[in-house]
């Protein structure tokens, strides 16, 4: 359960990182591209600090 919830987390990061890269490339969208990165962030530091816990 632990490995899958970490898994979970480096995914959220990384989309929010990818978003975050998306969003200096496209203008347009950046607003909306910029909040989904934090979302995605927020999402994937919380879900660390969850399964973080279960790896001691």
């Amino acid at each position: 359960m632990a490995m899958l919830v970490a898994m979970l987390c480096f995914t959220c990061l990384t989309c929010g990182v990818g978003l975050a890269a998306l969003s200096t490339r496209d203008a347009e969208r950046a607003p909306m591209l910029e909040r989904w990165s934090g979302i995605c962030l927020l999402v994937g530091l919380v879900l660390l600090g969850v399964s973080l816990p279960f790896f001691r």
